[in-house]
């Protein structure tokens, strides 16, 4: 009989030399004939740390009787939970068309984009692609990127986030919810943010684009800054030049890289071109 469990770096309970059946140690088993890891008893925190065990393969299914309890872990399908040791999981996805590609340090083609993940310890997650929302909040904390540069792999610690307000209590995660879309105007010639990430900090609001972002006080008037890309803001849709015809633009313009081609403004449009560019 084995004693304690250690998982290999494909993921997998490490198990008697040339086994395919069923061994068990102290306080848990695995059915090699099924991929199912059973623990019996015991805390187990499978986040890849120091002193900690490597994670879990996405083929692995996990079985936690009522004497075991998870600390910490990101898994691909939901655990069998027995008993009230474990708290809840939260949901994590990944939207759009990415995928996940490796958790807590194991790669993998299989992770596909949705994790169950325990609420307590951190998980490292890498995509397919940059990372840059959590819950249509724009992620601005470095803490949340453990390499920096790397805008794939982030930190993801359901306690932090909570206290920081990327995620309320008692919600799932969503990644890369929002929109980044082009700038495209209201009828009332005001900028339309509904589902772009943003940052809210008491009741100032910033709100992300591809090409430009906004900002603007709770019942105040936006400020649109275009950062790239060419806009007529005769048009409701600046940039290709289409939809409906806008009688003017209500709404503070800075201009801090694109061209303006015509439009109607109700303020002047500030230049923030570094060498006074004209609009």
């Amino acid at each position: 009989m084995l004693t304690r469990l250690v998982i290999d770096k494909d993921g997998y309970p490490v198990g008697p030399m040339g086994s395919n059946k069923k061994y068990s140690g102290n306080g848990w088993n695995f059915d090699a004939s099924n991929n199912t890891l059973t623990l019996e008893s015991g805390d187990y925190d499978f986040s890849g740390e120091e002193n900690a065990l490597r994670p879990l393969n996405p083929n692995v299914h996990l079985a936690v009787e009522s004497g075991a309890t998870l600390t910490v872990g990101a898994f691909k399908n939901m655990p069998t939970v027995k008993g009230a040791g474990t708290d809840p999981f939260k949901t994590v996805t990944l939207n759009g068309t990415g995928s996940i590609t490796a958790v807590n340090g194991l790669t993998s083609g299989d992770w596909g984009n949705t994790l169950y993940v325990v609420p307590t310890g951190a998980n490292t997650i890498t995509a397919s692609e940059p990372i840059r929302d959590i819950n249509l909040k724009a992620i601005y904390d470095d803490v949340v990127y453990p390499t920096q540069g790397d805008l794939s792999t982030i930190l993801l610690n359901v306690g932090w986030l909570e206290y920081h307000r990327y995620i309320e209590e008692n919600t799932n995660i969503v990644l890369n919810q929002g929109t980044y879309s082009t700038l495209k105007m209201a009828d009332d010639g005001t900028p339309i943010t509904t589902g772009l990430a943003r940052i809210s900090d008491g009741n100032h609001h910033t709100y992300f684009g591809n090409g430009w972002h906004s900002q603007a006080l709770s019942g105040d008037p936006d400020t649109v800054y275009l950062e790239s890309g060419n806009y007529n803001f005769l048009y409701t849709d600046p940039v290709n030049k289409k939809g409906e015809n806008l009688r003017s633009v209500n709404c503070g313009i800075l201009n801090e890289g694109s061209i303006i081609e015509d439009g109607v403004f109700h303020n002047a449009v500030a230049n923030g071109w570094p060498n006074g560019d004209p609009t």
